[in-house]
């Protein structure tokens, strides 16, 4: 891409700080050019912060800054370029201008009459002031008038795992209840989407080499986990996490059946949904559950620790996939409850831990089975590695997210070894279209194999 001039002008009635504090403000990406008796330097932005700076003389990078700073005539000249060299500049923008504004204090330099570092000081309040207008402005833009009333410039995510997808010169995309579509069909004007990145990771600090991001904010009463990814296909993803405060979810449906699957002392409970986002958030609603129950100890092999739940509910203790052995050793649980990341992990707990409660990906209650051990790449032939012909298996299955925070209506199925097919029958809440015995059928079926193999 050829440079673009989008700015000219003389230093003097614009210092260098203003014009650094101005990109700062703007998120602004390009190279500052300057001239000044008959040297030559420049700045280079990325997102408003600068990653290097060159002095035809003294090199490049702070020091070569610091010099720049010191210039107070000639011209300047920013210019839309491909950057070129990697970033020598690792401080932010406003801790290098304090340390070049200290060093002219040292030097004696004065502006309008004060330290060159009051100077800066003052204006950076004045410069922040308009950002947080600037930001409070484009919040409304992008959201809506309606959205933004309600308080929040994610007030569109309900529900945790809902997810705002931002790109530069795109429509904006939302994710509700695992299911992508546009939320604004105007595309974000790339300025917009450079403004939006710098209100989270103004100062937070370098990508990763993958050109990645993320970190975790509070607002409006919850996390939102918020992601930047760069390169070619640059966005920003804006997922919303748990709710600090609240009941947890209430499951509904056929109460016998679910008050059965919770009561489980040994066995596999499998926990649906059709996308994972739905099922993690199963998953941990029915470890509240089982706890609320009759309060077993529970090992929790997922990605992220549930903070809320180990927090207020126990005995509970989360492990990642490196710990899991050690941790079913040490501390001999009543239960295991695996995420869907883990679920390759669930199959040896079966040996070893009475109840083994896992998150399964599946599009209906009756595949969720068949769903578990495909994802073992298991078959019926392998009953030495499969420990369900003597085993209870029970199905929690969720064909959508709640639609309140109180109650989530659910599938519970139960079969119980060596009874007869339909002991628990399959009842089907909410949504019609699904044969209620497809599930005891399934499992009856892969006992059956798994009797006939042994």
């Amino acid at each position: 891409m050829s440079a673009r001039v989008i700015l000219t002008g003389e230093l003097g009635p614009l210092s260098l700080f203003d014009l650094a504090q101005l990109f700062l403000l703007s998120g602004t990406t390009g190279t500052l050019h300057v001239q000044s008796s008959g040297r030559k330097g420049f700045f280079r932005f990325e997102r408003g912060q600068i990653w290097n700076a060159v002095d035809d003389r003294l090199g490049e990078g702070e020091e070569a800054a610091y010099r720049l700073f010191t210039w107070r005539a000639g011209t300047f000249e920013f210019r839309i370029e491909q950057p070129t060299g990697g970033r020598t500049i690792h401080d932010s923008t406003d801790g290098l201008m304090l340390e070049a504004a200290r060093r002219l204090d040292e030097a004696g330099v004065t502006e309008e009459g004060a330290s060159v570092t009051e100077t800066l000081q003052a204006r950076a309040g004045r410069f922040e002031a308009l950002r947080e207008a600037f930001l409070r402005i484009a919040a409304v833009a992008r959201m809506g008038a309606g959205t933004a009333a309600e308080g929040s410039r994610f007030a569109a995510l309900k529900t945790e795992g809902d997810a705002l997808l931002y790109r530069p010169g795109a429509p904006i995309q939302i994710s509700l209840d695992g299911r992508w579509r546009t939320h604004s069909p105007n595309p974000l004007e790339p300025a917009a989407f450079l403004q939006l990145c710098s209100s989270f990771f103004d100062g937070a600090g370098l990508a990763d080499p993958n050109g990645a991001r993320s970190l975790t904010v509070h607002e409006d009463h919850r996390e939102l986990l918020v992601t930047h990814l760069g390169g070619s296909h640059e966005c920003l993803i804006v997922r919303a996490g748990r709710r600090h405060a609240g009941e947890p979810v209430r499951l509904v449906g056929d109460a016998e059946a679910i008050s059965g699957l919770l009561q489980l002392s040994s066995g596999l409970l499998l926990v649906g949904a059709p996308n994972a986002s739905t099922a993690s958030r199963l998953l941990a609603a029915t470890v509240v559950a089982l706890l609320d129950d009759h309060g077993p100890a529970v090992l929790l092999a997922t990605s992220e620790p549930p903070s809320n739940l180990m927090a207020t509910r126990g005995p509970v203790v989360h492990t990642d996939r490196e710990g899991l052995e050690r941790s079913i050793s040490a501390l001999s649980p009543d239960v295991v409850a695996f995420d869907v990341a883990h679920a390759e992990d669930s199959m040896a707990a079966l040996h070893r831990v009475p109840l083994v409660v896992c998150a399964v990906v599946a599009p209906d209650a009756a595949s969720t089975l068949p769903r578990w051990l495909a994802r073992h790449q298991l078959t019926p032939a392998d009953a030495s590695r499969v420990p369900l012909a003597g085993a209870e298996v029970g199905v929690l299955y969720a064909a959508e997210a709640p639609p309140s925070a109180k109650e989530w209506t659910v599938i519970a199925a139960r079969s119980r070894p060596g009874g007869a097919p339909g002991a628990a029958k399959l009842k089907v809440v909410g949504r019609a279209g699904q044969a209620p015995d497809d599930l005891d059928s399934v499992i009856e079926g892969l006992r059956r194999d798994l009797r006939d193999a042994a």
